[in-house]
């Protein structure tokens, strides 16, 4: 996680999906956001989590977000909708414990 921190502070771009953190079940991902969230405490970037509610109505082009952690087969959907654009990113994880 700090590496991914790091990569996206050095990368000063705004505006779009930098790094992506895939994890097996909805409660790692909570997890990894909750951690995430206190490693970037008064950093200058958005992290966010993709839920249900943000997959079913937000509109990624729109929707400010640096690092994105998800599930793969929500962010298989996302891409699949064509709601999210990943050419700009630069680091993707995947968190396996």
């Amino acid at each position: 996680l700090v590496q991914i921190i790091n990569c996206v502070l050095q990368d000063p771009e705004k505006g779009s999906i930098r790094a992506v953190i895939l994890c097996h079940t909805r409660e790692l991902s909570v997890q990894t956001y909750r951690e995430c969230k206190k490693l970037a405490k008064r950093k200058k970037f958005r992290i966010k989590l993709m839920t249900k509610n943000l997959l079913r109505n937000a509109d990624f082009s729109k929707f400010p977000c640096d690092v994105l952690i998800s599930t793969p087969l929500r962010l298989r959907l996302a891409i699949k909708r064509k709601k999210i654009d990943l050419s700009r990113c630069v680091m993707m994880n995947l968190v396996s414990f």
